[in-house]
């Protein structure tokens, strides 16, 4: 397989999700900024973000910062702008770059956001 059709695979892929997309990293993935699959959840109050947390069944990580939740046992990281919450998984098989592994990741997170 090149690298032109495994690229491919992952755009069809990723097309596939319903909410996360594709964000590409500052060049590329390079530079510490991974590629990332993200969605962005309206949250202007707290008691929306405890609604999203309890709807999507998220715990915090023990010892981490508070950005890190795990769902449906996928580490994903959080972000949260002004009226929003943004949720990103990046490749944990590859930190740089999205793989299946991370497409099926999202899939699973995305079954629990059917939820909310």
């Amino acid at each position: 397989m090149t690298a032109a059709t495994a690229t491919a695979g992952i755009r069809d892929r990723v097309a596939a999700l319903r909410y996360f997309r594709l964000v590409r990293g500052p060049g590329g993935g390079m530079a510490d900024h991974p590629d990332a699959l993200s969605v962005d959840l309206p949250a202007v109050t707290d008691a929306d973000l405890r609604r999203i947390y309890a709807a999507l069944a998220a715990d915090m990580l023990p010892g981490r910062h508070s950005g890190t939740l795990v769902i449906e046992g996928v580490t994903v990281n959080t972000f949260r702008k002004p009226g929003v919450l943004e949720l990103f998984i990046t490749g944990e098989d590859n930190a740089y770059r999205i793989t299946p592994a991370a497409v099926e990741a999202a899939h699973r997170v995305e079954s629990r956001r059917n939820r909310y």
